[in-house]
C-alpha cells in the first residue's frame, strides 16, 4: 500500500477479519494427509495408480516446504507425471528437495553406523540420478554393482 501498488480502500474492505495461517513447516501434522490427498487427485487427473514408498513419504514429511502448499502441490504433480513405475521412490524426488533435506539433517545425535548409512544413501541416490543405471552408478562410486543393489534392497526392507 505504501508504494501505491495496492488500493487502500480495497485493503480495508478485505481486512475485516484478518486470518493468520502458519507456514506449512509449522503444521507438520498436515503434510502427510496433504501428500495423500494430492497424490489421489493427480492419480485421477492423469489416470495413474502410483503410490508412495515409505522412504519417499518420510523424506517429504520431514521437508521444510519453503514454498508452502503451492510447492507441495507442484512436487506431487511432478512426481505423478514423471514416475516411471507404480511407486514413487526417494530416488524420484526432486534433487533440490533431497539436497536441502540433507543440509537440514542433524547427524550429530545419531550413531556413527546410521550417519554412514545416510551418507551411503545420499551418495548412491546422487550417482543413480546422474548415471541412471546401477552399473554406471557403481562404477562412478568405485564399488561393484552387486554392492549398490544389495544396499538398495536392504533399504527397501528396512523401510
Amino acid at each position: 500500500m505504501a508504494e501505491g501498488k495496492f488500493r487502500a480502500d480495497l485493503y480495508y474492505r478485505l481486512n475485516v477479519v484478518p486470518i493468520a495461517i502458519p507456514a506449512l513447516r509449522e503444521r507438520s501434522e498436515e503434510i502427510g494427509p496433504l501428500l495423500e490427498y494430492y497424490l489421489e487427485h493427480f492419480n485421477q487427473r492423469y489416470q495413474r495408480q502410483v503410490q508412495w514408498s515409505l522412504e519417499a513419504l518420510e523424506l517429504l514429511g520431514e521437508y521444510a516446504w519453503p514454498g508452502n502448499i503451492r510447492e507441495l502441490i507442484n512436487v506431487v504433480e511432478r512426481l505423478v507425471v514423471t514416475c516411471s513405475g507404480q511407486v514413487i521412490e526417494a530416488l524420484d524426488l526432486p534433487e533440490d528437495l533431497i539436497e536441502q533435506q540433507a543440509r537440514n539433517t542433524d547427524d550429530s545425535r545419531l550413531p556413527l553406523r546410521k550417519v554412514l548409512e545416510n551418507a551411503e544413501r545420499q551418495a548412491i541416490r546422487a550417482a543413480l540420478q546422474l548415471h541412471k543405471t546401477t552399473r554406471l552408478a557403481a562404477k562412478a562410486l568405485g564399488v561393484s554393482q552387486a554392492t549398490v543393489v544389495q544396499k538398495m534392497k536392504r533399504w527397501e526392507h528396512s523401510d
